[in-house]
């Protein structure tokens, strides 16, 4: 996690998650409508208005982190459930 300013922090996503950022950057736009998430390569950018608490810098990392796992699950997990639910 890297502070940039008092208003933005970036998050450095690991490799295997970079397929997810995009996905996970509009659900986490969902989740707090007051920040704005971005994508920088394999980064995730969080900007504000405010400055951030550590704590709530925490809580949003504890989210993405969240998000991107989650989406990589369903990801790997898609064609399992295809076959589940096909009529073969």
């Amino acid at each position: 996690m890297n502070i940039e300013n008092e208003h933005t922090v970036t998050f450095t996503i690991p490799e295997q998650f970079s397929s997810q950022i995009d996905s996970a950057t509009i659900r986490l736009s969902y989740l707090f409508p007051e920040i704005v998430f971005s994508r920088s390569k394999s980064e995730i950018i969080v900007s504000t208005n405010k400055q951030l608490a550590e704590e709530s810098i925490v809580e949003i990392r504890r989210n993405v982190f969240h998000q991107l796992y989650k989406e990589k699950v369903y990801l790997d997990t898609l064609s399992i459930r295809k076959w589940l639910y096909s009529d073969e």
